[in-house]
Formats: structure tokens, sequence, C-alpha cells
């Protein structure tokens, strides 16, 4: 994800409820820099990771911060 440049966070998750059922969430520039991953690095990553072996459902969604969710450091 490093290489693609633009990535700006990102969190790991794991159920309470269920172990087996986990959540990844990137923050990325914008856009465009997240396509970017998505097609030029991402797909050599799944065929190395082979997640087919141990994953049964892999889904991904795209979702826009609204500025006003942002919250930003105390400055003092």
């Amino acid at each position: 994800m490093k290489k693609a440049g633009g990535l700006i966070g990102g969190e790991f998750a794991i159920s309470l409820n269920n172990k087996l059922h986990f959540l990844v969430l990137t923050g990325w520039a914008n856009q465009n820099t997240h396509q970017n991953y998505m097609l030029n690095l991402f797909p050599d990553l799944k065929k190395v990771a082979i997640p087919e072996q141990d994953v049964v459902n892999l889904e991904g969604e795209q979702f826009i911060v609204e500025n006003s969710w942002r919250v930003y450091p105390n400055s003092n």
C-alpha cells in the first residue's frame, strides 16, 4: 500500500462476537490514489496472499468523508 502513494492511514479490527470476522479500513488522499492501488498493486498482492485459501467472503466499499466529520488535533 505504501508503494501506491496517497495512503493516509489504516485500521484493522476483529469482531468481539465472531473471531472469524475482520474489518480493514484504509484512508486515501483521494480517489485517484486508491484507484491506482487497486489497479496496479492490489492484483499482484492478492496473487501472493491467495486469500481464497482463508477467506470466505471479501468485499470492498468506498465512501467520501464529509469535511464536517473531520476531527483535528488541538493546536494548543
